[in-house]
């Protein structure tokens, strides 16, 4: 259903009512955006004016868009699907109070191309502080398999790796046309050169979901339960949270 002057405040006098076309009229649209009505009207009809985010976002604002309707607005300025890593610079405050909410279980939210964009601390906690690494090691995949860190932390660390692989390729074959996708592999494979040959195996990626069996710094073994949560208004961001799964030390306490 199309938006109606009086949702966004605008009356039209009673002459200038028409049902014929009871959505907002172009220069009402313009005035909300605050742009002008010839900029609008270029945009509009697809003429080559290469309006900015920031022209598009004040646009979606005013016909009050959904986010999925925001982003196929985004794809219209380049002619193609955008680049997802750079839209996505933040998760948006419901998702981040999610985040926040599932400490202690260690909570992160993570971009189309496995950037970071928001965890709370349990999870800075699991996988060694995070916010100290340089920017561009903000990435789930560079973690996986180039962070030193993530090879003592996981007790099968290679096949962890390799099915992080797998799933990546699943955003890759949605995104693939973003050149960033495989700068980033390639700066993976630099550091982590099998990484190349798990890349060309397409295996099949095997649940998300499940058991995470990793080493904690004073040398236990624990399993931690891995569940993927996808945002229905946002799929490219998703919503990774561990919390127990079970421990094999405590079979051995004597109490």
């Amino acid at each position: 259903m199309r938006l109606q002057p009086e949702e966004v405040g605008i009356s039209r006098p009673r002459g200038q009512r028409s049902s014929a076309d009871p959505g907002l009229r172009r220069e009402e649209v313009a005035e909300l955006a605050d742009i002008s009505v010839a900029y609008y009207t270029f945009i509009e009809r697809g003429r080559d004016v290469r309006p900015s985010q920031e022209v598009l976002r004040s646009i979606g604002r005013a016909l009050h868009l959904t986010a999925g309707e925001q982003r196929q607005l985004q794809d219209l300025r380049t002619g193609a699907p955008r680049h997802p890593h750079m839209v996505l610079t933040e998760t948006g405050e419901e998702v981040q109070e999610l985040v926040d909410v599932l400490d202690p279980n260690p909570t992160y939210a993570m971009g189309a191309r496995w950037d970071l964009l928001h965890w709370n601390r349990a999870a800075e906690l699991l996988f060694a502080n995070w916010h100290r690494r340089p920017h561009e090691e903000g990435n789930m995949l560079w973690f996986y398999l180039c962070d030193p860190y993530a090879r003592r932390l996981y007790v099968d660390w290679e096949a962890e790796a390799r099915n992080q692989v797998a799933h990546f390729r699943e955003s890759y074959s949605q995104y693939g046309h973003d050149p960033s996708f495989m700068d980033l592999l390639e700066q993976i494979f630099a550091v982590t050169p099998e990484a190349r040959s798990w890349w060309e195996r397409h295996d099949a990626p095997p649940n998300r979901s499940g058991i995470k069996r990793v080493r904690l710094p004073d040398h236990r073994e624990v399993g931690l339960r891995q569940l993927v949560l996808e945002v229905a208004d946002n799929p490219e961001i998703q919503v990774v949270t561990y919390f127990a799964g079970w421990d094999d030390s405590e079979d051995d306490d004597d109490d």
